[in-house]
């Protein structure tokens, strides 16, 4: 079976980075979604801000 399982389930606690102006940042956030691997997901802050960010680990995803 190759079906791939998902590396972040909705509600998980992630790590996300932001790289900008050559600057990396890194906060954690909360899945609001499943997914895989490469896929684009939504997540969002403690404050409540929103970000669309792609898988690139378990339990970890860059902002785009």
């Amino acid at each position: 079976n190759t079906k791939q399982k998902p590396l972040i389930s909705k509600g998980d606690k992630i790590i996300a980075f932001l790289i900008t102006g050559g600057i990396e940042v890194s906060f954690e956030a909360t899945a609001l979604k499943s997914g895989k691997l490469g896929e684009i997901i939504d997540i969002i802050k403690k404050d409540g801000t929103r970000f669309s960010a792609s898988i690139i680990a378990n339990k970890r995803v860059i902002i785009n």
